[in-house]
């Protein structure tokens, strides 16, 4: 038996977003670690994400809820550095690559409030002042964050959840679990500008999408598992 740790040693370290869901639609990432180039695909085709109205909502809030951010001089370099950890990160650059920044948008949606991640709850959140509301998104383990929604954001409307609606969602992110990706899923909630934030705030949370991340595998990797296959490693 060999006993190694994956990430940073089989591994790059540096997960970045491969592939939206938003709108029960897939969009596919390109780019490469955190540089903050990259395009956007559907069926193959690149297309300008912003117009993909639910895509958009969902990296626009995004960019709000991350612990990390993309900074001026990030943009100027077309690379991010880590700030917080690597999910947070990658979570900052698909953003920066469909035009979000927090260091924009925060001058429109000031933070309120950041929950940390909770191990038990299974999500992190982030208040916002949005005009006479505040919004509180909330992103974490995808069983949750559908758990906790009782609609699904399609365009600029939200509509019921529904039985069907939910199983897919769920069938959905096994898929992707299944594929060796990490997911993410986000989703918001919409509370009078007053309302105290707690826990129980983070209900009946209207679902946007997911993320599916990947953490390339370091080259050299391959060849030291190609030399304890030769040493007789099953």
């Amino acid at each position: 038996v060999v006993c190694v740790d994956k990430t940073g040693t089989i591994t790059e370290g540096k997960l970045m977003v491969e592939k939206v869901f938003a709108g029960f639609k897939e969009y596919r990432v390109d780019g490469e670690g955190y540089q903050l180039s990259g395009h956007f695909f559907n069926d193959d085709k690149s297309l300008p994400i912003h117009k993909e109205k639910t895509a958009a909502t969902l990296l626009e809030l995004a960019s709000l809820a991350t612990s990390s951010s993309v900074s001026r001089q990030d943009l100027k370099n077309n690379q991010a550095k880590q700030l917080t950890d690597p999910t947070e990160t990658a979570l900052a650059v698909v953003a920066a690559k469909a035009g979000y920044y927090a260091f924009e948008l925060e001058k429109n949606y000031a933070e309120i409030i950041e929950l940390p991640f909770d191990q038990e709850l299974r999500y992190s959140a982030s208040a916002h002042l949005y005009g006479s509301h505040q919004k509180l998104i909330v992103k974490g383990s995808p069983e949750r964050i559908i758990a906790l929604s009782n609609k699904v954001l399609s365009g600029t409307s939200a509509k019921s959840i529904g039985k069907n609606s939910r199983v897919e969602l769920e069938e959905i992110a096994d898929n992707y679990a299944s594929q060796g990706y990490r997911v993410v899923a986000l989703a918001y909630v919409d509370l009078a500008k007053g309302d105290n934030i707690t826990e129980k705030s983070a209900s009946n949370l209207t679902f946007v999408g997911f993320f599916a991340m990947t953490d390339p595998i370091r080259s050299e990797a391959v060849k030291s598992i190609e030399q304890a296959s030769e040493a007789g490693f099953r």
